[in-house]
């Protein structure tokens, strides 16, 4: 783009911003204060070649703001994302790709049996229908010509006895006819009243059977319901029915119990109590239905036969609030042959479909969620004192919103803030920017639509000058934000004002000029700012200034001495006037338990005419002359160095085992033989055999150890190249050779690098007296074991025999 095209542009831009002079625009444009993306420009270049005919009336563009910056990006693809809670669009595509595999629903209502079972039925009172059994208590209250309490029992042919009465047979029946029955027979006595209550009822065997969890056959009280017994056998398995559970009752079926009564509507009306003899049995749910998306309780659901579409969506809890109720949709696998797609639109209010049908086994249900934008609200997002939604009305402006400045948070950029907008017919957004400071000063208000998205930025996110930066000795140095009338003291206190050895006779303040392409410095007496604020060395600082505070270390040599060796904490320290050898090991922490006390070195570094430096040692006894040892002045650059005792803190532990009179660990002096630690170990026992002595060394194990890796480092190589070399022209006999040959190198690589040697060292022990004294006898090191084993007084004969044997000794 030329130089013209691109002013052209860029004028454009700043009158569709708002309308100012011509010196205005490229003023602000020039000093960044209205900032311009190469995207705006490239779009108005279109706009000024009349290739975007189809774009709105003018005055809306597409992204005036950089997309690059992370912080300033505004997402096209979403019209209210930094108010919502849930991405429902990303919700919804999962939703489409979703099968029930990909979604692992929880089938409902099995999880109820994972619960404590219900209270014990004998705790209960009976209801009306209890059938009596044999062995129920009956008991039998009576006043009036006779008062008492009797309790009886049926018996084992199922009659109840109370003499003078006549045998009544009342097993099988009701516990409402078995009392009228009893009490009837009671009440004829002239006089006498009754009253008839159950006891402790009997023991009643039942059968659960089918996908239960435990079926069997099963001892229950007398009175146990179906839903209870189910309790006892564990539950029922995730394949079996939860809708469709027998009853037989006398090999005929007796009810059918459906548990979705109980688990949806909390009924236990079709729940019914057993008999000895009773079958339960729960047989395979012949139709099972997921129901996901956007649903109160997404799950998989059993279906009866006539279940439809929205019977399943209330047993899943009906539509969540963020369901589409227009957007509903059955994924049917077809007789096992082919998968079809059936679409349905709800009545949220009657909670009715049209053109409702049956579900089938394998269906799955997904309820999508509402992603339509908010048709009577605008948003405002950022740099404000309260963002979120808020209610359109018409005329609703900007001030009416943010009706002044205070509605803004501090530093807030006033001189431009943007509105995405949506424009019909194919709602595609674009962007339109303004002056936020034009509404307050100017009285040039922004009218809002239904749907706009408000965005306010803050000048950091926009800007990034907003600063000066405090280098050097201060206590907190970098960058620190520019406030209006900023001045020099200003920044180094922000700063956190400057250290104890700062150099106040002159601190430097850079600027940059002409937008950066030119620096200058100025130099300011930090001693007169401190005295008086107002002298013209606090001199007032522009964005970007770096303002640079010395130490006094810069302009002058820090004189120092430095200890090295055994002194708590070795290091350099600074020179005092009259520091001594004895004042800088004070300095140092004191001397450690290793030191050796008997002399101290100084390397003392003296200039010899302009460029030459020769080093003098200086011994010190200050054991001997203790005034002129410690107290021994130091200069600057003098190095002290404190020696430690040789070998302080070695110590020699020698292992013995075996046939000694005292074997274990025996600590060594430096300089001990093996014959003192022997000595020390009370000598050897009368059968030790001293000819099979074994004795090793650490230091000896560790140098075998290496010559070994040397060793199978080279025949590695030398198996590598093998490998890489090709037998051309080789016979079969030949190959078979070199094949061979690279096994038994590779076996013996691997046993190399597994073996660990021992570090044994030969030792010939014939005579003891003969020993003491000889070459043999050598000094002990850390490490060193020595074992001696008894006398066994056989030969052993092994190998290529046909009898390995071991023979006495002769």
């Amino acid at each position: 783009m030329n130089k013209k095209l691109f002013l052209t542009a860029i004028l454009l831009v700043a009158t569709l911003i708002y309308p100012q002079t011509r010196e205005e625009i490229l003023s602000k444009i020039k000093s960044g204060e209205i900032p311009v993306s190469a995207d705006l420009v490239k779009q108005i270049e279109q706009k000024q070649n009349g290739a975007n005919k189809n774009q709105p009336a003018p005055g809306y563009v597409v992204a005036p703001v950089d997309s690059t910056n992370k912080d300033k990006k505004i997402a096209a693809d979403s019209m209210h994302d930094a108010a919502s809670n849930r991405d429902l669009r990303s919700e919804y595509k999962a939703l489409v790709k979703a099968d029930l595999n990909r979604l692992q629903l929880k089938d409902f209502g099995f999880d109820v049996f994972a619960q404590t079972m219900p209270q014990a039925v004998s705790t209960l009172a009976p209801s009306e229908d209890y059938v009596i059994n044999v062995g129920d208590e009956v008991i039998v209250y009576t006043w009036g010509r006779e008062n008492g309490q009797k309790s009886l029992f049926v018996d084992k042919d199922g009659f109840f006895n109370y003499p003078p009465l006549a045998p009544i047979r009342v097993a099988g029946l009701s516990f409402r006819d078995a009392r009228n029955s009893i009490k009837s027979s009671l009440e004829n006595i002239s006089g006498l009243q009754a009253r008839i209550s159950l006891g402790q009822l009997s023991s009643i065997r039942v059968l659960l059977l089918g996908d239960v969890i435990k079926p069997g056959s099963y001892l229950v009280t007398s009175g146990t319901t179906v839903i209870n017994a189910l309790f006892a056998c564990g539950g029922i398995k995730d394949i079996g029915s939860l809708r469709q559970i027998r009853l037989e009752r006398g090999g005929k079926p007796f009810r059918t119990i459906d548990l979705y009564n109980l688990l949806l509507k909390g009924s236990s009306g079709n729940d019914i109590q057993l008999i000895a003899g009773d079958v339960v049995f729960v047989p395979v749910a012949e139709k099972r239905v997921g129901v996901a998306g956007f649903v109160k309780r997404p799950a998989l659901y059993e279906a009866k036969t006539g279940d439809k579409v929205s019977d399943l969506i209330k047993y899943a809890g009906g539509l969540s609030a963020e369901a589409n109720a227009g957007r509903i949709v059955v994924e049917r696998y077809k007789q096992n042959e082919k998968r079809v797609v059936l679409d349905f639109k709800m009545n949220s209010a009657t909670g009715q479909i049209a053109s409702d049908v049956a579900v089938e086994n394998g269906d799955l249900i997904k309820v999508f969620p509402l992603i339509a934008d908010e048709s009577n609200g605008v948003v405002v997002v950022g740099h404000v004192a309260s963002p979120g939604k808020y209610e359109y009305r018409k005329g609703l402006t900007v001030k009416s919103i943010l009706p002044s400045f205070q509605s803004y948070l501090p530093e807030t950029f006033f001189e431009y803030a943007v509105v995405k907008r949506v424009f019909l017919p194919d709602y595609h957004y674009e962007f339109v920017p303004f002056s936020l400071g034009k509404i307050y000063n100017d009285g040039v208000d922004f009218s809002l639509e239904p749907r706009d998205t408000l965005f306010v930025y803050s000048r950091k996110e926009l800007t990034d000058l907003a600063n000066v930066e405090v280098e050097g000795n201060v206590r907190k140095p970098g960058k620190i934000p520019y406030i209006q009338n900023m001045r020099v003291s200003d920044a180094i206190v922000s700063a956190g004002g400057f250290s104890d050895d700062t150099y106040l006779d002159e601190a430097q303040v850079i600027s940059h000029q002409n937008g950066g392409n030119k620096a200058e410095i100025k130099r300011v007496n930090l001693r007169k700012i401190l005295e008086d604020y107002t002298t013209p060395d606090n001199i007032p600082l522009s964005l970007n200034d770096r303002v640079i505070v010395f130490s006094k270390w810069n302009f002058t040599f820090r004189d120092s001495v430095t200890i090295h060796g055994e002194v708590k904490k070795p290091g350099t320290f600074a020179l005092a006037s009259g520091m001594s050898v004895d004042d800088l090991v004070k300095q140092a922490g004191g001397y450690t338990q290793a030191t050796y006390r008997l002399y101290v070195e100084i390397v003392r570094t003296e200039l010899l005419r302009d460029s030459i430096e020769k080093e003098k040692v200086v011994k010190l006894n200050f054991d001997r002359v203790p005034e002129v040892g410690v107290g021994f002045a130091l200069q600057p650059r003098d190095e002290v160095f404190i020696r430690n005792i040789i070998d302080y803190g070695k110590s020699i532990a020698v292992r013995l085992n075996g046939r000694f009179v005292f074997p274990g660990t025996y600590r060594a002096e430096k300089g001990e033989n093996i014959s003192s630690i022997i000595q020390r170990a009370g000598g050897f026992r009368d059968d030790a055999y001293l000819p099979g002595i074994i004795f090793t060394r650490k230091r000896v194990q560790e140098r075998q150890q290496e010559n070994l890796k040397k060793v199978a480092d080279n025949l590695e190589k030398q198996l590598q190249q093998l490998l890489t070399q090709e037998a051309v022209g080789a016979t079969a006999e030949d190959k078979a050779y070199r094949d061979l040959l690279i096994q038994q190198q590779m076996t013996m690589l691997e046993n190399m690098r597994s073996s660990v040697p021992l570090g044994r060292v030969v030792m010939k022990i014939d005579n003891w007296k003969e020993f003491k004294g000889s070459e043999n006898d050598i000094q002990v090191e850390d490490g060193d074991e020595i074992t001696v084993s008894e006398n066994l007084n056989t030969v052993s004969i092994l190998g290529e025999v046909y009898a390995p044997i071991s023979v006495v000794y002769s």
